[in-house]
This record gives structure tokens, C-alpha cells and sequence, in this order.
């Protein structure tokens, strides 16, 4: 099987981690800040910052500085891969950016803040739980312990999309639709050099985005 080549949209500075997490699980990756390709087979829209509210028509209410070069960068691009019917899979804030762009709304500060972001550098751990009718029960079961490093969430959720995975605080921890995938943690922060037995085999999910390609 040839490795699928996937453009990953990144922080400035942040692409290491995830580079080095799909190349070891058989993606050919190339990672940029701002991208505008579609040559790609698939789109990964990785984590990093709040998006502006005003693009899912809210007022700050507690969303740290936006990077609007970004956010409207990465709106269009998802727009193009959607309409071009390729897979997208998102991470973190790539999870909150799918929904904004579907037309969902987010949580712009969450009231369990503390059960899913540290005050520190480290990531939170925790059980996040799954629908019964999703992949991640299929492959996982009822629930798995994933890390956690996030103060926002989805809360209405953009046309199409559902929830298939939640914390006990009833917070979105994962959204799918035909051919999206999105995490609200972090998947490439619990393999390579960040591998550690706490974690539920973090190896399946990087399966199932690369099964959505073939």
C-alpha cells in the first residue's frame, strides 16, 4: 500500500510532533502554516489556538487572542477539501475548526476547565467514553483514557456532524461525519517518544484516517 500523502495545517513551529507521529504510521506528510493545496489526499487541521467567535457569531467571551490569518486560511481550505469530497481529520483546534465551519458553535471557555487542561505545560489524562454506534467503540469498547490539553469544546454541532465520544462532563471529545474525523485531544502526543502504557493504544486511530483514504 502506498503511503498517503496528506497536508498537515499547523502553528507556527508546531509540526514536529505531528510529522514525526504520521510518518512513523505510514502517512507521507507535508506540514505549513497558511496552506493552499488540494493535491493532497487528505487534509489534517492540527491544534494550536482559539478561533475568533465571530466566525460562528459570538463576542469574546473567553477565547484567548485569535490568529485570524489562520482561522479564515484554514476555513477555506477545509471548504475546498470538503467540496472536493477528500478526507479530513482534525485535531484539537482542528476538531473546534470542522464544526465552526459546518456551521456549529463553541463553548468558548469550559465551566470543567479544570478536568481537561493542566496549568502547566503536561497534558491532563483522562476517560473519555464512546457511543455505542462509532468506530471508537468498535475498536475500544465502552471507554478509553486519552490526554487532555484543551479549555474549549463543541457545543452546537455544525450540519452533519455527531457526537461519537464524550467526557463524563458530557464535553464533545470527538466528532465524525462521512469521511471527517476530529479529536478534541491530542493522538500524535501519545506515540512516538510521548508512547506511555496510561494511554489506550493510540496506533487505531491513525488505522482508521488512513482506511478513510484507501
Amino acid at each position: 500500500m502506498e503511503r498517503p500523502n496528506i497536508l498537515l495545517s499547523t502553528s507556527l513551529g508546531a509540526e514536529k510532533n505531528y510529522i514525526d507521529a504520521f510518518e512513523q504510521h505510514g502517512f507521507s506528510p507535508f506540514a505549513c502554516y497558511l496552506p493552499n493545496d488540494t493535491g493532497f489526499d487528505a487534509l489534517v487541521l492540527c491544534g494550536g489556538g482559539d478561533i475568533d467567535p465571530s466566525f460562528y457569531g459570538e463576542e469574546n467571551l473567553g477565547s484567548y487572542p485569535p490568529d485570524i490569518d489562520r482561522d479564515r486560511a484554514e476555513l477555506l481550505l477545509f471548504e475546498k477539501y470538503f467540496s472536493l469530497g477528500k478526507p479530513i481529520f482534525g485535531i484539537c483546534r482542528g476538531c473546534q475548526l470542522i464544526n465552526v465551519a459546518l456551521g456549529g458553535k463553541l463553548i468558548q471557555h469550559l465551566p470543567t476547565y479544570s478536568f481537561h487542561k493542566s496549568g502547566c505545560d503536561a497534558d491532563l489524562v483522562h476517560i473519555v467514553e464512546n457511543q455505542k454506534d462509532s468506530v471508537f467503540y468498535l475498536l475500544y469498547g465502552d471507554s478509553m483514557i486519552v490526554n487532555s490539553a484543551h479549555h474549549q469544546a463543541c457545543s452546537v454541532l455544525g450540519d452533519g456532524l455527531r457526537a461519537i465520544q464524550r467526557h463524563s462532563d458530557n464535553t464533545v471529545e470527538a466528532i465524525a461525519a462521512d469521511r471527517i474525523l476530529a479529536l478534541q485531544w491530542h493522538p500524535e502526543r501519545m506515540t512516538c517518544g510521548f508512547s506511555d502504557p496510561k494511554y489506550s493504544d493510540p496506533n487505531k486511530i491513525f488505522e482508521v484516517f488512513k482506511n478513510m483514504i484507501n
